[in-house]
């Protein structure tokens, strides 16, 4: 009975916050990322002396009694959606959205969360436009390049940018749209 009010809570708040993201007013947004932000690294807790007795292979979840792995995986995929709508407006909450999404990226491993890898892949394919919309370059090597536009990274404090910066980092892979738009960005 516990487990099944459980399930149902994270699908609801799944569902809050996917609308949130799309159309939910900023203060729904601001409040979905504070709850994400402590919850889902904690579905990623850093194995401790209870994984001992529980293996090291085991999922955080089992370890920390935590929020299971395939609902937090699904809590990340509208990250990146999440980033273009908060734009600069609120760059408290766009850094806290960084910081939770980079602790859960430099945390999960493909092996040990599975989901939350392919999670992870489909939010770093939809960054880009975070960074820049920045065209693929032309066949035509004589071409005149073509610009790009500059995301809202680019307007986004010191803070923000930096933790955008080191999110790159801890993602499985980067997709050259990605690199292109970081590129464009920088």
């Amino acid at each position: 009975r516990a487990r099944a009010a459980r399930v149902e809570l994270v699908d609801a708040v799944g569902e809050v916050w996917s609308r949130a993201v799309v159309a939910g007013p900023p203060e729904r947004r601001a409040a979905c990322v504070s709850l994400l932000a402590a919850a889902l690294p904690s579905a990623y807790a850093l194995p401790g002396p209870s994984a001992e007795k529980n293996g090291p292979s085991a999922p955080s979840s089992a370890r920390s009694g935590g929020l299971a792995e395939s609902a937090a995986a699904k809590w990340l995929r509208p990250f990146a959606r999440a980033l273009w709508e908060l734009k600069h407006r609120d760059p408290a909450t766009t850094t806290k959205m960084l910081v939770a999404l980079r602790t859960v990226a430099s945390r999960a491993t493909e092996t040990q969360a599975p989901a939350t890898h392919e999670a992870l892949v489909a939010v770093e394919s939809e960054l880009a436009p975070f960074f820049a919309l920045a065209p693929p370059p032309s066949a035509d090597p004589d071409a005149p390049r073509a610009q790009a536009k500059l995301g809202p990274f680019a307007r986004l404090p010191a803070r923000a940018q930096n933790e955008a910066v080191a999110l790159l980092g801890c993602l499985p892979a980067l997709s050259p749209a990605t690199v292109r738009a970081v590129a464009h960005a920088a």
